[in-house]
């Protein structure tokens, strides 16, 4: 009974005595182990020589070093009391007893490696990662012996991209089949330069969903300061530029699905641009302490997310916080005003930028865009022809200017200003004046470019103004064809058309229109009032009932209104202030009924 009860122990001490063993091959303490081996030979004598002739392999491989292993180095820089003849010969010694030994092979390729023998130490590591999945058992102590053996592979093949991504892939996934943390001392260092690696090649290779699943392994874990702060940095910086340039929301990925969070405490950005936030964020605050006068591509990367988001005013209070920290880089007060013109706040923006012109009094930049502003937003025609001749001056005094570029753009400005003025003045010789400055202004912005959709769209409004209906319809025409997208000038070119009774042409114009922009509310009214002067009212009743039911049309004024004030004229009313970006011509043509 005695002997019964004894036996019946014995399993469990030799577990017990097998993980004390494995602690102490983990920890390399040699006078431990050889302890440990002794008493494990003394009670289990059968077992005892394949794990002690493992061990006395790994022993002489790893004696002298101080600190890890390193895969990949010479013999002699292993140390002088690596002993790789006799390491052999122990493992040797094992393979002829059990010749599927798995760590006897392990430990085999080991020594080729650091004897200089590669095709023996890649051919059989090669055969042992065959099948990751039959190695979910391995030890902690095996998985690091195994990543360090990869890691020796992956520096073989660096000349060769894809091969090196696909090793460096499988130690990361060996880590996630065999439960290893990044936080655990055997692994860190092999799973950090993995991970590092890892999302490098495959931002060289385009595999951007894969680099964005590494970039944010590595910043979830730099919560344990388990990365140097260099590698944390690149990292941010390399996930907001994929973010922001290589990843469309129809590919991003949220981060639920790729990392576990406690949902209570941690925030979950769902969305592409709620990452990039707060990552630039994470940004922010790592280089702060360091470098308070951060670089200005990070307020550029913001300005990129929010304004993709059109959230303005979170922008607002980011670019102040630039603006603070670098008042003296002129393109973040720029930047400031751009914004404060994106939330409506236009005298602010207008103070901005006249006070940079305070200090720059020759950017031709800023004086257009105060012109555009005066126009635009602050209806001030004086103050923009102001500026915009401003800016052509600066041109005309130096050719040389770098900004010399812009001077089509200050013509085109100078000819919507003069134009403008001349529908509010009543005497008839003023405003032919106006007109023909306006004209004048406009050919010399198409003698620079004489395609530019946005020229000849104005040019076309100003020809209509004058009744020059095949001038204008010309420009139009120009102006449709250089940019097909653009909704605008076929409405004017339609309109242009019923002014000449040519309905069918109108009528074809505008279907056009239609078929670039469905929802653009004015040529379906337009299309809709020709289709009935047509007496095809079947057609006119669908389009306005589509007006009707499509919600993606939208007008300041509710679509019953509109769609009735103009059921109840024959004529089209196109009553828009005339702006730089393409608007309706002000006047009125009659459709013929």
């Amino acid at each position: 009974r005695g002997r019964g009860t004894r036996e019946a122990r014995m399993p469990a001490s030799k577990a017990k005595l097998e993980l004390a063993i494995e602690q102490a091959r983990t920890q390399r303490d040699w006078p431990t182990l050889q302890r440990l081996l002794g008493k494990y030979a003394r009670h289990f004598a059968d077992a005892a020589p394949l794990l002690e002739s493992l061990c006395a392999a790994e022993q002489a491989i790893h004696a002298g070093i101080a600190g890890q292993a390193i895969l990949g180095t010479s013999a002699s820089a292993l140390g002088e009391d690596a002993d790789f003849l006799a390491a052999e010969q122990h493992l040797n010694k094992v393979l002829e007893a059990h010749a599927d030994n798995w760590e006897a092979r392990l430990l085999l390729s080991k020594v080729w490696a650091a004897t200089g023998r590669v095709v023996e130490a890649l051919d059989t590591l090669n055969k042992l990662t065959a099948d990751l999945n039959s190695l979910r058992k391995l030890t902690a102590r095996q998985v690091a012996l195994l990543m360090q053996s990869m890691l020796f592979k992956a520096s073989t093949l660096e000349e060769n991209t894809k091969e090196t991504l696909e090793v460096y892939t499988t130690i990361l996934h060996l880590a996630d089949i065999t439960g290893t943390e990044l936080a655990s001392p055997l692994h860190t260092q092999t799973l950090q330069k993995s991970l590092v690696r890892a999302y490098q090649l495959q931002v060289e290779l385009g595999d951007f969903n894969g680099a964005i699943a590494n970039l944010r392994r590595i910043v979830h874990h730099q919560s344990a300061s388990l990365f140097s702060r260099e590698d944390y940095l690149n990292a941010l910086n390399t996930l907001i530029s994929v973010l922001l340039f290589n990843c469309s929301p129809e590919q991003y990925t949220p981060l639920v699905i790729t990392l576990s969070y406690d949902s209570r405490s941690e925030f979950i950005p769902q969305s592409q641009i709620e990452e990039v936030v707060i990552a630039l964020q994470a940004l922010e605050n790592a280089l702060a302490p360091v470098a308070p006068d951060t670089d200005v591509q990070l307020y550029d990367f913001y300005t990129l997310a929010y304004s993709r988001a059109t959230q303005y005013t979170p922008l607002t209070q980011v670019i102040e916080r630039a603006v603070s920290t670098h008042f003296q880089h002129s393109r973040m007060w720029t930047q400031l005003a751009l914004v404060l013109l994106s939330i409506g706040r236009y005298r602010s923006a207008v103070a901005v930028i006249k006070d940079r012109l305070s200090h720059d009094a020759n950017s031709m930049m800023l004086h257009l865009l105060a012109a555009k502003t005066f126009l635009n937003n602050l209806d001030d025609v004086e103050k923009c022809i102001e500026h915009a001749s401003q800016a052509v001056k600066i041109a005309e005094s130096d050719p040389q200017n770098p900004e010399a570029f812009l001077v089509p753009r200050a013509r085109l400005i100078l000819g919507v200003a003069y134009g403008r003025q001349a529908l509010t003045v009543n005497e008839s010789k003023r405003r032919k004046e106006l007109s023909a400055k306006a004209l004048q202004e406009l050919h010399r912005a198409l003698a620079a470019d004489c395609d530019d959709p946005i020229v000849n769209y104005h040019t076309a409004l100003l020809f209509a103004d004058a009744r020059q209906l095949d001038r204008a319809v010309a420009h139009a025409r120009r102006a449709v064809a250089a940019d097909p997208c653009r909704p605008e000038p076929y409405v004017l070119l339609g309109l242009l058309l019923t002014a000449k009774k040519d309905l069918p042409a109108a009528k074809r114009v505008l279907a056009a229109g239609l078929a670039h922009a469905p929802n653009h509310l004015d040529l379906v009214v337009v299309q809709a009032k020709v289709c009935a002067a047509m007496h095809e009212y079947c057609h006119a009743l669908n389009l306005y009932l589509s007006a009707f039911r499509d919600g993606s049309c939208q007008l300041a004024v509710p679509t019953e209104y509109y769609i009735t004030r103009h059921l109840s004229t024959n004529s089209f009313f196109y009553c828009k202030n005339r702006r730089l970006a393409p608007s309706g011509p002000i006047w009125q043509l009659h459709i013929a009924v």
